[in-house]
């Protein structure tokens, strides 16, 4: 596996979790407040997400963390809870701050 792959995948779902819980992923990921999102404000938000993601603390992510993580976000985007995820719903999700095209 890439070994870019998980830490791409933490901070993509980080960055739409913040996006998410504040309306803008900007805002959340601002630690400082200083109107710009720098490199230590990335990392120490990848690191507060791997570790929430973490379940049991062992410092890897499992398949099942991951896939736990992946379902809630899925779960967020099927609005009508239809089992299915429509491009409306992305769109939406996208625009609503739930999910992160980038």
């Amino acid at each position: 596996m890439n070994s870019y792959l998980i830490p791409s995948l933490i901070f993509t779902l980080a960055a739409s979790s913040a996006a998410a819980q504040q309306g803008s992923a900007g805002r959340l990921l601002d630690l400082n407040g200083d109107g710009a999102v720098g490199r230590s404000e990335l990392e120490q938000v990848a690191r507060e997400r791997f570790a929430a993601t973490d379940a049991d603390k062992d410092g890897v992510l499992s398949v099942d963390e991951l896939l736990f993580l992946l379902l809630a976000k899925f779960d967020a985007l099927d609005t009508d809870k239809d089992g299915l995820v429509t491009r409306r719903e992305v769109i939406q999700g996208a625009a609503d701050g739930t999910f992160q095209i980038r």
